[in-house]
């Protein structure tokens, strides 16, 4: 309980509409510009295979539609409808269903080696994309309960634990170690935050480690990624495995401070394969310069802001954490891209959200912003449009009003 003592003599205070607004004007601006990016980089590829040049951009530019639908529909939908028993039983039932209908004869389609996409009526879906937003559902309902203390060991680590390692299973099947490293650690952020013990975190995490580290290491694949990462390796060392990410930040610095231009990409030719879904982010760096990676970047960082500012309001621990599981799940997936095509993670298959092209991540991103929202409206709904968020700059805590 905050005291007279602590009233803040700096304030800083934040109206939920005006975050709402902002998280709004950060997540469009980014979908926006990614269509244009698209249009400019992705016309090589687009008609080379499908003898279109706009085929990629009209694609996001119909995804990008679905997925505001999307996101409306949720924000609309009461967040008490989530708590409901048969709502978590079917939600824990379509994650098993997702996660085995990859591997079903006529359904599942593998690309590459993995196999982490379903045929839907001519529709490629990739399930993981939505099982990691269920999976924030399913742990902050169970948490959230307030039926058992989250610093017992049962129930803060192995309850949640047993679901998130079946829906680690069904990853690793895949395989998708990067769905499998984002799975951990957003949900172990929300068990840190819902009050599990740091020492039965440490545990898990110590566990966590010891089994995905054998079986990376059994695995001359994903050994060959990390070895060859610019870090580990030059551009002849690295060989096919380094090769996408030496091309990357030739990208980078080809461009220069300022780029070549929006269209005047040499590296969308046939020097950076993926330029159009995991590596668009050097596409901006080489056609528009750092104004327009660092505008992106200060865009991720709003998301993050306005995201952790709502689960801060929220009354209801549940709604609070799906809430700040969404914002981390979020922008961690940008910041660890970001991490790969500078070369400083190994590569991880996961998307920049809001401009790589493809529907399944466009439409679980804007899933993702419109539980942010719902989050958002059920504060506003239940305090008043006048709610605010102030930041205690003596104590240097926030509270709410």
């Amino acid at each position: 309980m905050i005291g007279e003592s602590a009233v803040c003599r700096f304030p800083f205070v934040f109206e939920m509409r005006t975050i709402l607004s902002v998280l709004a004007v950060s997540v469009l601006t980014l979908a926006l510009f990614g269509i244009v990016i698209l249009t400019s980089v992705s016309n090589v590829q687009g008609e080379a295979i499908f003898d279109d040049p706009l085929h990629f951009a009209v694609q996001q530019f119909v995804f990008l539609f679905v997925a505001l639908i999307c996101a409306v529909t949720v924000s609309k939908i009461p967040v008490d409808f989530w708590w409901k028993p048969w709502v978590m039983r079917g939600l824990i039932l379509l994650v098993v269903f997702a996660l085995i209908s990859v591997h079903i004869g006529g359904l599942g389609i593998e690309r590459k080696g993995s196999a982490r996409w379903i045929d839907l009526a001519g529709v490629t879906v990739q399930p993981s994309e939505f099982v990691k937003l269920a999976a924030i559902l399913v742990v902050s309902f169970w948490v959230g309960r307030n039926r058992y203390p989250n610093d017992l060991f049962g129930a803060g680590i192995i309850a949640p634990g047993i679901f998130l390692c079946v829906v680690m299973i069904g990853f690793l099947s895949q395989p998708d170690y990067g769905s499998v490293f984002m799975l951990a650690v957003v949900n172990g952020c929300l068990l840190f935050i819902a009050g599990a013990k740091p020492s039965h975190l440490g545990l898990a995490l110590l566990l966590f480690s010891l089994v995905i580290g054998v079986m990376i290491l059994n695995d001359p694949e994903r050994v060959s990624r990390i070895v060859s990462i610019p870090y580990f390796s030059s551009a002849e060392e690295s060989g096919d495995d380094g090769y996408q990410v030496w091309q990357s930040i030739a990208a980078f610095s080809s461009g220069g401070p300022l780029g070549k231009g929006l269209g005047n990409s040499l590296y969308k030719r046939r020097y950076l394969p993926e330029n159009h879904t995991d590596f668009v982010f050097p596409m901006v760096a080489e056609e528009l310069g750092i104004p327009a990676t660092m505008t992106c970047v200060v865009l991720y960082l709003a998301i993050w802001v306005c995201g952790f500012l709502v689960s801060l309001k929220c009354n209801d621990l549940r709604m609070r954490l799906v809430s700040l599981g969404m914002t981390l799940h979020l922008c961690l997936s940008a910041f660890v891209n970001l991490g790969v095509v500078t070369g400083v993670l190994p590569t991880k298959g996961l998307a920049m959200p809001f401009l790589s092209y493809g529907g399944s991540n466009l439409v679980s991103s804007f899933i993702a912003v419109g539980f942010i929202f719902a989050a958002g409206f059920s504060v506003l709904r239940s305090e008043g449009a006048e709610t605010t968020v102030r930041f205690d700059g003596q104590d240097g805590g926030f509270w709410n009003d």
